[in-house]
């Protein structure tokens, strides 16, 4: 019961939130990683500024880590993360992904109130 209670007002937060931005750099990182997977452009992306930035010394994206061809990928932390994210954004964009990130919420909640 808790755990649709939890559901029920996280969903009632998304309107208020909003899907179009994200909270962290993690989050900005795994969406960037995504959209490319969603794209079908694999992992790696070019340096978008290669003609003032040849060697990718000021990749845009924090944190991300650099293939030795001179590429990038943005969220190598946890795989999957971005794999489920990608197929989200194939589904119906932003607002599943939210959806997503609600409903894992909740179900996170009720798995640790069955094991307390």
């Amino acid at each position: 019961m808790h755990g649709l209670l939890l559901l029920c007002a996280l969903a009632a937060l998304i309107p208020f939130v909003g899907p179009t931005w994200s909270w962290s750099a993690d989050e900005g990182a795994v969406l960037a990683q995504a959209n490319h997977l969603a794209e079908g452009r694999g992992w790696l992306m070019d340096v978008p500024s290669a003609e003032i930035d040849p060697d990718g010394t000021w990749f845009p994206i924090h944190l991300s880590d650099s293939a030795a061809d001179g590429r990038w990928a943005p969220y190598t932390k946890l795989p999957l993360y971005p794999l489920v994210v990608a197929a989200a954004l194939r589904v119906g964009g932003m607002p599943v992904v939210v959806l997503l990130g609600v409903v894992a919420t909740a179900i996170a909640a009720v798995a640790t109130g069955a094991f307390a």
